[in-house]
């Protein structure tokens, strides 16, 4: 056997063995160690492919790499955990020996994520998959095809557009420190969920460690970035209305779908593919279940900041970024403070405007066709150029009719002040709804009188559709403008939104 011949068996049993397809990676590795018996790689893989029912096997293959390379640490730290301790004065020797051995998992072999070539079946395009064991999806980086490697060759199972980027600068390749594991970005997602009244979006990074540890960095605009590992359900529940963790608050339940991918994945992931989820809290901790009428998942998560992300990341320029975000909205949040301060005073001031005031004056007139004009008075006015408030309210008009009034303050020298023109109504009928009917039977108007001393109304029947209406009028005094107050309120409350929405921003 040639040593190409031996190098694609060994790269063919690594990959058998990333995917956990254990027995055909025993028959590869084994075809490579029968070949070339001094193979250190091809015995690794093969302790790495043992039977886990089979100790033996592992450890025929541990002492072998042991007896090539006494510094292999891993070698002889896993040999340890097949024997007892104490079994012999020859596994005390061992584990003596092994506390003097290199870092384990040497670097060139496993201290980094494993690499495996393929080509992309749409272009033949290189496609390096890193994710290790398990990895059932990949996407090609040259022409953007989603790549199905859960068969005996890559297949195309979908197009991604060369534009669908994750929404944070976080790609696969990147390494970030959790604690003191060494995580590498290995793929990503990109979802839409809906309800009846609006939809969101949300981007998963699959992050994998050389160990062969799996965890899941989320980010929502709303909410930001959370960590998430998987965890094993232990108990049944019902997935309309129940929860896998007792005594969690369960926020939200919908459905959504990927709408873009990237990277390597490690299930059969195709764009389009739809699933629901439920998101739910339990103290500082946050739980998502996901799920299709194949599959349930559950994961626990804890929320990050901006900060911690990026120094996991080793992202300097990014952790600036996110202090000065930071700032930014702790400023936002004080001026929303007196924003909402001031839209508070806003409304105490127009309760207050539409109370305050007196009463001077009350009558009630009936004009109609045959007396259209009714003059009630004499109304003092005390003080010149302030507000007056003049209120109109009819008892009840029969069904569809209506009538329209017009008002006129004179005083004393015939001095005349047009007011208003006021519409009362009645009106029913029918829609999709079925039977209406609504009315207005008041109305009210401001003035500002040029002139004080007594004065008088005259209200004058101007066109209707009844014979006669009577109209009860009451005059007020020392009143505030409400339409001041309002549109500082108004402009308040925009401000309130913007700065709130400003500081809420992620």
């Amino acid at each position: 056997m040639t040593q190409a011949e031996i190098d694609e068996l060994l790269r063919k049993g690594m990959t058998a063995v990333r995917r956990g397809h254990l027995e055909p990676a025993r028959r590869l590795l084994g075809q490579v160690v029968e070949a070339d018996p001094q193979n250190e790689m091809a015995w690794l893989w093969l302790a790495q492919a043992a039977d886990p029912h089979n100790p033996e096997q592992k450890k025929i293959a541990l002492e072998k790499v042991l007896e090539l390379n006494p510094q292999n640490k891993w070698a002889a730290e896993q040999l340890t955990q097949l024997q007892p301790a104490a079994s012999s004065a020859e596994t005390t020797e061992s584990t003596e020996t092994a506390d003097n051995y290199q870092e384990a998992m040497p670097e060139e072999q496993f201290g980094k994520i494993s690499l495996e070539l393929i080509h992309c079946p749409n272009c033949a395009a290189q496609v390096d998959i890193q994710g290790g064991a398990g990895i059932q999806t990949a996407v090609c980086g040259s022409c953007g095809t989603v790549v199905d490697l859960t068969g005996d060759a890559p297949t195309a199972n979908g197009q991604m557009t060369r534009k669908s980027r994750p929404g944070q600068p976080i790609k696969p390749g990147d390494r970030a420190k959790i604690g003191d594991t060494e995580f590498q970005v290995v793929g990503w997602l990109r979802f839409k969920g809906w309800d009846d009244e609006d939809t969101w979006y949300w981007t998963e990074w699959l992050l994998a460690s050389a160990s062969g540890d799996y965890r899941w960095l989320t980010y929502g605009a709303e909410d930001g970035f959370a960590l998430h590992r998987p965890l094993r359900i232990e108990r049944e529940f019902d997935l309309k209305h129940g929860f896998p963790i007792p005594q969690a608050t369960v926020n939200e339940r919908a459905p959504a779908k990927i709408v873009a991918l990237g990277g390597e994945l490690t299930w059969k992931a195709t764009i389009g593919e739809r699933f629901n989820y439920i998101d739910a809290r339990k103290g500082d901790k946050i739980y998502s279940v996901e799920y299709t009428p194949n599959e349930v998942e559950l994961t626990e998560g804890i929320r990050l900041s901006e900060a911690q992300v990026w120094q996991a990341f080793g992202r300097d320029d990014m952790v600036q970024k996110a202090a000065a975000k930071a700032t930014a909205r702790k400023f936002y949040r004080r001026l929303s403070y007196i924003a909402g301060l001031f839209l508070v005073l806003g409304l105490c001031s127009i309760f207050t405007a539409y109370v305050f005031g007196s009463e001077i004056y009350q009558d009630t007139v009936t004009i109609s066709t045959s007396n259209p004009e009714g003059v009630i008075g004499p109304i003092m006015i005390e003080q010149a150029n302030r507000p007056h408030q003049i209120n109109t309210e009819i008892a009840s008009l029969p069904v569809n009719n209506w009538a329209v009034v017009e008002a006129t303050l004179y005083d004393e020298e015939d001095y005349e002040y047009y007011l208003f023109a006021e519409e009362f109504w009645d009106e029913d009928g029918y829609d999709e709804d079925g039977y209406w009917h609504e009315n207005d039977y008041s109305g009210s108007y401001t003035f500002r009188p040029e002139r004080s001393g007594e004065h008088y109304l005259s209200i004058e029947f101007d066109e209707a559709t009844v014979s006669s209406v009577t109209i009860t009028v009451t005059v007020w005094e020392g009143i505030l403008l409400a339409r001041y107050f309002i549109a500082f309120t108004v402009i308040c409350g925009l401000l309130f939104l913007f700065l709130n929405a400003r500081a809420s921003m992620k």
